[in-house]
């Protein structure tokens, strides 16, 4: 994730940098040579499959952030699209309360499931009100209420339709998109 920070703010930094896109490329691909090892299961029968599952929606969740962030496309982009759809599958399986459910809980990827799905919002708020019912996590009320205000807002992220073939010609949405949250969840949101 700092990997992909740093590309971006290179990139915002100098557009016409040669060397972004094609670090981006390379993190992708080192992203799928891990993806190839994980999948999304429906159901997990123990604390291993948990801790797998979970690294799976990390892995899922770096994979939007960058194809979104550095790369500037939308969620409604085939490659982010398709990513949301795993990682709401692996959300689904993943325990909010119970024996398996672990400190290592996913709340930045179910966070940006929510954020970027309108399709599997449902998802998202489904495990923040199950994680809810057993008072645990003191981080985890303000981001699902910062995320809950999201769901108000007008879509800030470009058509998937037409966008231009050079990364530097995209909208940089994503960071108007951090800007907004800022404000409206009055200071910075801890996901650790």
């Amino acid at each position: 994730m700092s990997q992909i920070n740093y590309c971006a703010t290179r990139l915002h930094q100098d557009n016409r940098s040669i060397v972004v896109p094609l670090t981006a490329k390379k993190l992708l691909q080192l992203l799928y040579e891990l993806k190839s090892t994980g999948s999304a299961e429906s159901s997990i029968d123990s604390t291993t499959k948990v801790i797998e599952q979970t690294a799976y929606a990390w892995l899922l969740t770096a994979i939007i952030y960058l194809r979104c962030r550095v790369q500037r496309y939308p969620p409604s982009h085939r490659y982010v699209r398709r990513h949301l759809e795993a990682l709401a599958k692996c959300i689904q399986a993943v325990p909010a309360s119970g024996l398996f459910f672990t400190a290592n809980a996913p709340i930045l990827p179910v966070f940006i499931l929510g954020l970027l799905s309108v399709k599997n919002k449902g998802v998202a708020q489904d495990w923040f009100e199950r994680v809810l019912q057993v008072p645990v996590r003191s981080t985890v009320p303000p981001i699902y209420e910062a995320l809950k205000r999201t769901w108000e807002w007008k879509q800030i992220w470009p058509s998937a339709k037409d966008l231009p073939r050079l990364i530097r010609e995209r909208e940089p949405w994503w960071e108007k998109l951090v800007d907004r949250l800022l404000i409206e969840a009055g200071g910075m949101l801890c996901f650790m």
